[in-house]
């Protein structure tokens, strides 16, 4: 917004403010929604079972259970998850304006998919190409093709939505 009111100004300063102005003449965006971009859960579990026991495989599972981002993972500690509560505390991000932390109930195959991270002590950082890399071979291997790892987290919120019904 910022760069079209300069551009704007711009144009009113050296063509005069009722010349004709092709920033003002910006065609509408269609914000008509794209196909969702869910994975099933048959195929994701599918996927991960292509893949070898590692702390990049726990890493995905968490991330398909719960559809916290890499960036989030990578902040979790084993002191934020609470197995007999069924809660993980989600520390809130600094960035811009930042966000609160928040508790997040857990559904069983996100409690299993936080234990098998804890097994393998896995928190904290990580490098985030171990994680393209290893859902990239695990999509090879199923004949997948086109699925990110960040649909990981859009499966997540999709398939919580349709079941829910609540945003």
């Amino acid at each position: 917004n910022h760069r079209l009111r300069a551009l704007e100004n711009l144009y009113a300063v050296l063509d005069g403010r009722h010349a004709r102005n092709p920033v003002r003449e910006v065609p509408e965006v269609d914000e008509t929604e794209g196909p969702i971009r869910a994975i099933p859960p048959a195929l994701v579990r599918a996927m991960l079972a292509t893949m070898r026991d590692s702390p990049t495989k726990a890493r995905l599972r968490v991330m398909a259970a719960t559809g916290l981002p890499h960036a989030t993972l990578a902040r979790l500690t084993a002191a934020d998850f609470d197995a007999t509560g069924k809660t993980l505390w989600v520390p809130g991000r600094k960035k811009g304006q930042g966000t609160r932390g928040r508790m997040l109930p857990l559904t069983s195959q996100a409690v299993a998919a936080l234990k098998a991270l804890n097994r393998w002590d896995a928190w904290g950082t990580f490098a985030r190409s171990s994680l393209r890399r290893a859902w990239k071979l695990a999509c090879q291997k199923a004949g997948v093709h086109g699925v990110r790892v960040y649909d990981l987290r859009h499966s997540y919120g999709t398939l919580t939505l349709l079941a829910t019904g609540d945003l």
